[in-house]
């Protein structure tokens, strides 16, 4: 090969190089400024709610208005199905709260050079037995509010959930919902 024609090669092999470099360097860049601008509004929003926070902060303190939307409740009803509500929704918080707590705890036993297999299972098993008790929770608060309805209620109760489900599983464009990736 002729000694012009390496050269160019070479020139060329440095200049694509130098192009991977910098787009390698702006990707990460790119990356590091979206994670700290998603943190600083993830820490504004905590600050500051906006209408849509204010609008769900409203409905904790009862029960959802999808829901109750077309059950013709009495004050009595209403009282009690919110009564209900508050009750599960804040042991459902505070098993949520102690599972989230029990997942970083187990993150930090599986970040350190020596991994304490034990304590990890017996977090792992602690677990199993928070989501067991929230799925129960979870289902003795469907049958305490349907014990609160009539038959006419509880045909547009069971509508109402079958609704909420297929919006679940099929999200709001109609296609089935899949699920996203977390870093």
């Amino acid at each position: 090969m002729e000694a012009k024609t390496k050269r160019n090669l070479i020139i060329w092999g440095i200049v694509f190089l130098v192009l991977l470099n910098v787009s390698s360097l702006g990707t990460i860049w790119y990356h590091r400024y979206q994670f700290r601008h998603n943190k600083t509004n993830m820490s504004l929003k905590d600050k500051m709610p906006d209408r849509r926070t204010n609008r769900t902060m409203r409905h904790r303190s009862g029960s959802p208005a999808v829901l109750t939307r077309e059950l013709d409740l009495s004050n009595n009803q209403r009282e009690e199905f919110d009564s209900i509500w508050r009750h599960y929704n804040d042991i459902r918080r505070s098993v949520e709260e102690e599972m989230e707590a029990n997942r970083q705890e187990m993150g930090m036993i599986m970040s350190k050079a020596d991994v304490d297999t034990s304590s990890f299972y017996a977090m792992s098993a602690m677990q199993s037995q928070l989501m067991l008790a929230l799925d129960h929770s979870m289902i003795d608060m469907n049958l305490a509010l349907r014990g609160t309805l009539n038959n006419e209620q509880m045909v547009s109760f069971l509508k109402r959930m079958e609704m909420m489900n297929k919006r679940k599983l099929m999200g709001r464009s109609g296609e089935p919902h899949k699920r996203k990736r977390t870093k």
